[in-house]
């Protein structure tokens, strides 16, 4: 199997049973115009998956807020109620943290 370019707007290539097949290469403004739909396509689902997690974190939110006013305290309280206020909010903290490294790491320090 070969690929010659015939010309500069068409590549042809051989197959081993010696059929040419001749393909329009694209020009730069073809692959620029690709590019900018590839983009616009990613910003929408990036924003329709904030909207869509913002809608589900809210309603989480506002379920915990309601657990926690019918318990009187918040959930994380209860399991770590021997330890104080102190250790409870370094568990908040380092959890955020945790979550916020995860989503870094995953999805921005590709290797």
């Amino acid at each position: 199997m070969s690929a010659t370019i015939a010309t500069e707007d068409i590549l042809v290539i051989e197959t081993p049973e010696r059929v040419p097949l001749h393909f329009a290469l694209a020009s730069i403004g073809n692959r620029f115009l690709a590019c900018a739909i590839d983009h616009a396509m990613q910003a929408a689902t990036i924003a329709l998956m904030a909207i869509a997690l913002t809608v589900v974190a809210t309603n989480a939110g506002q379920a915990l807020v309601k657990a926690a006013r019918y318990s009187g305290r918040w959930p994380t309280d209860n399991l770590l109620r021997s330890c104080g206020e102190e250790p409870i909010a370094q568990l908040r903290h380092d959890a955020g943290a945790v979550l916020f490294d995860w989503i870094d790491i995953s999805f921005f320090q590709h290797s």
